[in-house]
């Protein structure tokens, strides 16, 4: 059952994994809140543009950008929040 979860952090954070392994994991890691926690949204945020990317392609939608959010390495960055809904995810 955590096997998803699991799997979906080693893919996300070693760049090996990159890609199709992490896109993979992450449908699977959404498959599973979908079923076995019955969650009706799964939401993200990020500062990060990859990661939106990432998201978006395994089917959450960018609900909002908040300008200069957060501070990285003392920059201000934009927060990205992301959604994808049961109905709408075709994992």
């Amino acid at each position: 059952r955590n096997r998803a979860i699991v799997y979906t952090r080693i893919c996300l954070y070693r760049r090996r994994f990159w890609g199709a392994p992490a896109r993979e994991a992450s449908r699977l890691a959404l498959a599973w809140g979908f079923a076995e926690l019955g969650v009706r949204a799964i939401w993200a945020y990020t500062p990060w543009r990859l990661a939106v990317r990432h998201c978006e392609a395994v089917g959450l939608s960018l609900v909002a950008t908040l300008p200069e959010f957060v501070e990285l390495d003392g920059v201000p960055s934009d927060m990205h929040i992301l959604r994808v809904r049961k109905e709408d995810f075709h994992g």
